[in-house]
């Protein structure tokens, strides 16, 4: 369709620029040299709008049928939410539900169904959520090393990275000098002498140290920027566990808050996890550092289920 679209679209582009063309020069003014190139570049400029447009309207629009069965799903959805025990509902009770339970299922209101059966193997980095109000896929990332310093306490953060700052500071002030100069006397020598390879030794030797403190200032000033404001706030947090995982003795835990399709897992302390008796696609509450992730407060929300 977009290939007609714009083969259609050619046509009025064209007969525009043609109509630019053509027109007689002002006064005072010469007439274009290159006709060709002038009617070329006016088709382009007036084809790619044109074409801008039903890329921009090309969402899926539904029929009055389609709004008719869509209304009559989420009645049942809303009907089967407001039923109570529906959604702890264990497989057996299909015994009771009937198909029911399965449209409960995928409508995301009956949580304690489709917990206890996991189909296939689950994703790490990928997950679904009806948490917000629609259905969709959230992306999943369990930082490492990047960002600098992420999960740890702000006053432990700020800590490492002053220290880092400074110790990379101090031996940059030596090394960087001296890769300074190794790098002047080579420009020199190649210069008036021709190219020295003992030059080139020297900065090569000279490269590891110079690199990595100022790799270490980089990182460390990235975690000051983060941790320094994080001694000051904080925010809360309420969501849906989507993932909680054991990574190298380390423990992430992904809430999603009901907007947006990325999510950067937390690392908990594991104490902390274990005393809120959290489950995949239970409700949770945490207060949290914006910056850090650092997560200081975590319990369970009773009395709700958001399935993911």
């Amino acid at each position: 369709m977009l290939g007609i679209l714009g083969a259609s679209a050619l046509v009025p582009a064209a007969l525009a620029a043609a109509a630019l063309v053509t027109l007689p020069p002002e006064e005072g003014t010469t007439e274009e040299e290159n006709p060709v190139g002038a009617f070329i570049g006016a088709t382009a400029l007036a084809w790619f709008p044109l074409m801008a447009l039903p890329r921009k309207l090309r969402a899926e629009r539904d029929t009055p049928a389609g709004q008719e069965a869509a209304a009559r799903w989420l009645g049942l959805r809303d009907h089967l939410d407001a039923t109570g025990g529906f959604a702890e509902a264990p497989p057996a009770a299909v015994v009771i539900w009937d198909r029911f339970l399965s449209y409960g299922a995928a409508l995301g209101v009956a949580g304690g169904a489709v917990r206890a059966l996991p189909l296939g193997s689950e994703s790490d980095t990928e997950a679904w959520t009806a948490h917000g109000g629609h259905w969709r896929v959230v992306h999943i990332d369990y930082p490492k090393r990047l960002p600098p310093g992420w999960g740890k306490p702000p006053l432990l953060a700020t800590a490492i990275g002053l220290a880092g700052l400074l110790g990379g500071l101090f031996v940059a002030r030596i090394f960087f000098p001296l890769m300074a100069d190794a790098v002047s006397d080579l420009f020199e020598s190649t210069r008036e002498e021709g190219f020295s390879p003992v030059n080139l030794l020297a900065i090569a030797i000279l490269a590891l140290p110079t690199i990595v403190p100022a790799v270490l200032v980089v990182r460390s000033a990235l975690m000051l920027a983060a941790a320094v404001p994080d001694l000051f706030v904080t925010r809360e947090v309420q969501g849906v566990v989507l993932r909680i995982r054991h990574h190298e003795k380390v423990s992430y835990l992904a809430v999603d808050e009901g907007a947006g399709t990325k999510v950067r897992a937390w690392i908990v302390a594991p104490l902390l996890l274990n005393s809120a008796g959290l489950n995949q696609g239970r409700p949770v509450s945490a207060t949290v550092t914006p910056r850090l992730g650092y997560v200081s407060r975590l319990s369970r929300i009773p009395d709700a289920d958001q399935p993911a």
